[in-house]
């Protein structure tokens, strides 16, 4: 077991792309379900997710996860991780925050526990996060985020671009020192964050070190309706119906 590690998945109904999204449903369970269900065979102490929505709230509760609720006026996931850190017990108690998303059913627990190990390992990093190799043809989809990784194992740029030097696919899993990850909120924003809409890359731009951790084949995430059907037939040829 990873000692205080404790993952966390902020879930909003409000997305732009696909407004609901966490309630929609893949076979028989909805998305939030399925990302919960699968987190949670991660080497984890606990999984929480964190809404701002009743009806994700009581969802949630129906099944048995636990989750927490936060403020509608948290401007990013991170914000809204750093909220419920602050008010579930767990969270008061991790040294490490693991944050999953939502929209990513098909999150594979050996990454994410690559993820906290790579945080372990360096001393000199505030956060991890995960990279798979990029396939070809997601190098001009502005959808797949582009990670550049240095001889140490560290971030040193993302981007939404078609850059070149063989970029690897950034996955959405995070990981941070619960230190850290209450100071996050505090910084101002950057120009790349604003720019490229990534979170992440404001640490990186406040001369913070991301540690990477290499993972192999990462399922879709659903970022707009028509994702539902990939992560279906993803499902379907790993033998999961649900």
């Amino acid at each position: 077991m990873k000692q205080g590690a404790i993952g966390f998945i902020p879930a909003r109904w409000g997305s732009s792309r696909f407004p609901g999204k966490p309630l929609a449903k893949i076979f028989d369970k909805t998305l939030i379900q399925s990302t919960y269900e699968a987190a949670k065979t991660a080497d984890l102490e606990a999984v929480v997710v964190a809404t701002d929505d009743l009806r994700i709230f009581e969802h949630v509760r129906s099944f048995g996860g636990e989750v927490v609720m936060t403020s509608s006026n948290c401007a990013t996931g991170t914000d809204r991780l750093a909220e419920a850190v602050l008010s579930h017990p767990l969270g008061q108690q991790a040294s490490i925050i693991v944050n999953i998303q939502g929209d990513w059913p098909c999150v594979c627990p050996k990454g994410v526990d690559a993820v906290v190990q790579a945080l372990q390992e360096d001393e000199g990093a505030v956060m991890s996060s995960g990279a798979t190799l990029l396939d070809p043809k997601d190098l001009n989809n502005p959808h797949t985020v582009k990670c550049w990784i240095d001889d140490k194992g560290r971030a040193t740029a993302f981007s939404r671009l078609p850059l070149a030097d063989g970029p690897y696919k950034h996955l959405g899993i995070y990981c941070y020192r619960r230190s850290f990850l209450l100071t996050y909120p505090t910084l101002p924003t950057t120009p790349g964050q604003e720019r490229e809409d990534l979170e992440q890359l404001k640490a990186l731009e406040h001369g913070y070190h991301i540690a990477m951790a290499i993972v192999g084949e990462a399922g879709p995430s659903v970022d707009r309706p028509e994702d539902i059907q990939k992560v279906e037939r993803y499902k379907c040829r790993q033998n999961i119906y649900s």
